[in-house]
Formats: C-alpha cells, structure tokens, sequence
C-alpha cells in the first residue's frame, strides 16, 4: 500500500481541510516525503522548518540534521528500505 492510499484523517477532518482549501485538490506527487523535503531544503533553506517553545529551525539545519541521523544509521547497517523506529525525547533536537 502506498503512503497516499493510507486515511490518516476521519471524514469530518477531511471535509474540514477541504473548505480550509475552498474545495480545491492539489495533485498527488509521485515523489517521496523525503525529496519533497529535499527540494523545500534546496529552494528555501532559510525558510523556517520548525518551531517549538525555545526554537526555530530553518529547512537547512533540519536537514542537516535529518541527514547526520541517516549517515549514523546507514554506517550501523541499516539499508534503503528498512523499517526501523526512533525513540527519543519530543525536542527539536
């Protein structure tokens, strides 16, 4: 199953975001989220990505940072593809 064929939202939130839209549908990509992130990094790196209480984090630093995890992962064995789980503190960091 593709991540876009998953109802993550109830039909009330579905109907919700559809008048926040004003009934207008944006297309399905076929990239991925991460590309999708990848691209939002590279055209607008200053943009901010991430806010918390004592935070900002522009796309540029987050995905610094996504990729530092992924370079550590990927050196421990893990491969494009697996399904792993991170378990860590709600924090920007």
């Amino acid at each position: 199953m593709k991540i876009n064929q998953i109802n993550l939202l109830s039909l009330a939130e579905q109907k919700q975001i559809e008048k926040w839209s004003m009934g207008k549908i944006l297309p399905i990509s076929d990239k991925t989220v991460v590309q999708l992130f990848e691209e939002q990094a590279l055209t607008n790196p200053n943009a901010i990505a991430l806010i918390s209480a004592n935070h900002l984090i522009n796309y540029a630093n987050l995905n610094k940072q996504a990729n530092q995890i992924a370079h550590y992962l990927l050196n421990r064995g893990v491969k494009t593809g697996d399904i792993i789980g991170l378990c860590g503190k709600h924090s920007p960091e």
